[in-house]
């Protein structure tokens, strides 16, 4: 009898925190919530020798894999795996982005078992976008994207459905060379999914942290949060708060996330003569990054990238119910809260953030995601898909 979904991902929080981890690590905790058994196969996790319970949601992590990558001992490991474990019990199986490939041979064996793929992006929209960039070692990099270009266009088709994570991997998806290779019937837009019983407004969370931080309930608070990648835009973000200073000099920036560009961003701002009002506050568990959302009162996201998907940071920004200022090329839902920008129009970035902060917060906040971002949303459609529902 069948009576699980089988997810299958490189990598989960467990092994770092970004963006595809956070979206299939919740999208199984909410498919549990909705009454299914949740089974995810992942590379090695350090510090997890064997199978764990999480949430609900059953994890096993491949000791013999390298941790958070593909390799050829995961292609061999995962199918070697489910086919001894999962060939019973698999309701569907849940590709997070190329992690399932190595199924693909035993799917004719398993001729009521939905194959789903979720797509955060594509071969194609990322070398388009590292091209865009114009830095010699970001386009360098495409070539990785190149060799898989041709693996994802012979996986694509094995699939019983592709799910895009937002508009633009749809377009992407539904467009050419992929449809030469995939009908655009088997496409479907799922965005994903916020937990609004995790980010939501609170007035009493905001003054709580606002006191641990030596922070007054009438001090501006600006906040970013992303992957501290020069694509990013955190630079950009740092001098336009250097330019807002100016206007408002008691305004505050928090700078939460990692990455290569931490030490020369934390240059740039004491070269800006910010430093003493910017607070670079690391990666934080997804609990923290809620409170600090709350605590704030306006969210900066000035990325140079085109973003495959629909970024999270600004969707949990609105359920958090922060105005939002972002890059204008970002293919988001209209709210009343989200600020489109030039990212490097600096001087006007700092007169919208002026205007935002300037005005009085509303005595009550209210979430201002959209309900079709919501995460129950998201896990109903993909049980709908699988025909689990």
């Amino acid at each position: 009898m069948r009576g699980e979904i089988v997810m299958l991902s490189r990598s989960l929080p467990h092994h770092g925190i970004g963006g595809m981890e956070i979206v299939a690590w919740d999208l199984a905790k909410e498919l549990v919530r909705q009454g299914l058994a949740v089974r995810i196969i992942t590379t090695h996790i350090p510090g997890h020798g064997s199978s764990f319970v999480e949430d609900g949601v059953t994890v096993v992590p491949l000791v013999n894999t390298p941790s958070g990558r593909y390799s050829r001992p995961w292609w061999e490991e995962s199918r070697k795996y489910f086919q001894t474990q999962c060939m019973d019990s698999a309701l569907g199986v849940l590709s997070v982005s190329a992690a399932a490939y190595g199924l693909l041979p035993l799917k004719s064996r398993l001729p009521n078992c939905p194959f789903v793929l979720q797509a955060h992006g594509t071969s194609i929209g990322e070398i388009i976008s590292k091209w865009r960039s114009k830095r010699l070692r970001t386009m360098l990099s495409s070539l990785r994207n190149m060799a898989w270009l041709p693996k994802d266009l012979m996986a694509y088709g094995g699939f019983d459905y592709v799910v895009a994570v937002g508009e633009r991997v749809y377009h992407d998806m539904t467009h050419t060379p992929i449809s030469w290779f995939l009908p655009t019937e088997r496409v479907k837009l799922i965005n994903n999914g916020i937990d609004t019983s995790l980010f939501y407004p609170s007035e009493k969370a905001r003054v709580e942290l606002r006191d641990k931080l030596g922070i007054s309930n009438s001090t501006p608070v600006l906040i970013s949060a992303s992957r501290l990648h020069v694509q990013k835009g955190v630079g950009h973000a740092l001098r336009a708060f250097m330019r807002l200073q100016r206007k408002l000099p008691v305004s505050v920036f928090l700078i939460a996330g990692d990455g290569p560009e931490r030490e020369k961003l934390q240059s740039l701002s004491r070269d800006l003569g910010v430093s003493d009002s910017v607070t670079f506050l690391g990666a934080l568990s997804r609990e923290e990054m809620a409170d600090y959302l709350r605590a704030a009162d306006a969210f900066l996201f000035l990325t140079r990238r085109v973003e495959a998907g629909l970024p999270l940071n600004i969707h949990e920004a609105l359920a958090s119910g922060l105005p939002c200022v972002v890059s204008e090329h970002l293919n988001l839902p209209p709210s009343p809260l989200t600020n489109r920008v030039s990212p490097s129009c600096i001087d006007d970035v700092a007169l919208v953030l002026e205007k935002l902060l300037e005005e009085p917060m509303p005595k009550k906040r209210e979430n201002a995601l959209p309900s079709e971002f919501e995460l129950k949303k998201m896990g109903e459609e993909y049980l709908d898909l699988m025909g689990a529902r």
